[in-house]
């Protein structure tokens, strides 16, 4: 196989690829089950409700179709409880203990 006959592999792959998902995405985009969740987005990024769209269900299943953008944590994540407030205070009490014996010794 010489060169060029290996680019023009290459280059009819990739134009084939890129027809066969340039059409996937655009099937995706409109497909008429999609319409309700791309409808809900687009009001709630224009703000043209001032209440929350609906969560939309799939026909096929009981799960809620989640719109771009919400993120919720699963129920089995815990949170990180925050730090107190006198955790520096005391980080700082510390870091002078540690500096006080050094300029002792070298006052001596």
């Amino acid at each position: 196989m010489t060169y060029e006959t290996i680019a023009t592999i290459s280059q009819v792959t990739s134009l084939l690829l890129f027809i066969t998902l340039f059409f996937a995405i655009l099937a995706y985009a409109l497909w008429p089950k999609n319409q309700a969740r791309f409808e809900a987005v687009q009001r709630r990024a224009l703000d043209l409700d001032a209440a929350p769209a609906p969560v939309a269900r799939d026909a096929g299943s009981a799960a809620p179709v989640r719109a771009a953008g919400v993120i919720r944590r699963p129920a089995h994540v815990a949170t990180v409880a925050a730090p107190p407030a006198e955790a520096p205070a005391r980080a700082n009490a510390k870091a002078e203990e540690t500096e006080a014996p050094t300029a002792t010794t070298a006052a001596e």
